[in-house]
């Protein structure tokens, strides 16, 4: 038989999740000194019913991070160099009311619907530049397919704030926790 949860349950396990993903993403910039990005993925209009365009969309940042990951680590499934993959938690989210103007295609292409990541990179990497500056000097190895932008921004701010930014769609429960998306993946874990 399944278990019934409170909506009081609900939101403090919820916000217990989204708390432990802080942490962690927190541990990896305070213990081990990497640089946080915020990442958003936009994308062209994606054909097919609510569960295919959601696939396509995480295929496109699985594309995107095993593209970016043989950048910042020459051999990633190495024993020696595991430790310093990148990791990217990725999360769908949905539009909501804004202050300030959007985008119309922002918001009708996909119904608006857009991902948001969280990257952490080590400092000491084989990339040898600004993360940032890289997306863009390589915007073309990046951006295409069914993606239509990249936006990739340093986080200055507390890293909390930003995780808690790029999971509002898992708190109003827009979208499920199952959708969260990291990276690395283990190699028998396959993307759904």
């Amino acid at each position: 038989m399944g278990e019934y949860w409170s909506m009081e349950e609900f939101t403090v396990s919820v916000y217990d999740q989204i708390d432990a993903y802080s942490k962690w993403l927190q541990g990896y910039v305070d213990e081990k000194g990497w640089n946080p990005f915020f990442l958003t993925f936009m994308y062209k209009p994606l054909k097919g019913h609510t569960e295919a365009i959601a696939h396509q969309m995480k295929d496109e940042v699985d594309r995107v991070y095993s593209t970016f990951i043989t950048r910042v680590v020459r051999n990633p499934n190495s024993e020696h160099q595991k430790h310093l993959r990148p990791l990217l938690i990725a999360v769908p989210d949905r539009p909501v009311a804004k202050y300030k103007k959007q985008r119309l295609k922002d918001i009708t292409i996909n119904d608006g619907r857009h991902m948001h990541g969280i990257l952490v990179v080590p400092w000491d990497c084989r990339l040898k530049r600004d993360v940032r500056d890289h997306f863009e000097k390589y915007k073309a190895l990046y951006v295409k397919n069914r993606l239509l932008r990249l936006d990739v921004q340093p986080i200055h701010s507390a890293l909390g704030d930003v995780v808690d930014y790029a999971f509002k769609s898992i708190k109003s429960r827009r979208v499920n926790c199952d959708d969260i998306i990291i990276f690395p993946k283990s190699s028998t874990e396959k993307l759904d």
